[in-house]
């Protein structure tokens, strides 16, 4: 899983507040964590491929997610990179959905990149 580390830096150098857990971390709107499955596996092969879910929350209104989206959509649109460990990972921006909230104040979205990577 070296590519929550690339994701991490990916999100955050373009200024996109995420973690990966928010237990510990003091949270500021809008925020966005992580959560991710695994979709397919090869170890014969060094190959995995991951289905990647962002849950953006923000205060007030849609707009600052929205504007996020568009940030996302374009980092992720078939980026591809080589990791300091011989790894190789690409992202693809696969869809969003907004997320119903029960409070109005509260605006949720949820994106989903699938991620594969390969060892060497």
């Amino acid at each position: 899983m070296n590519f929550l580390g690339a994701l991490d830096r990916l999100l955050t150098s373009n200024g996109i507040n995420y973690t990966l857990d928010l237990v510990n971390d003091i949270v500021a709107f809008p925020f966005w964590e992580g959560d991710f499955q695994e979709v397919d596996s090869s170890e014969e092969q060094g190959y995995h491929e991951y289905s990647f879910t962002l849950t953006g929350t923000n205060k007030g209104t849609y707009s600052r997610l929205i504007k996020d989206l568009e940030i996302i959509r374009k980092i992720t649109k078939n980026h591809t990179e080589i990791l300091e460990s011989g790894h190789s990972v690409a992202f693809f921006y696969e869809r969003m959905q907004m997320i119903p909230s029960q409070d109005e104040q509260i605006k949720r979205m949820e994106i989903i990149i699938t991620i594969k990577e390969w060892s060497v």
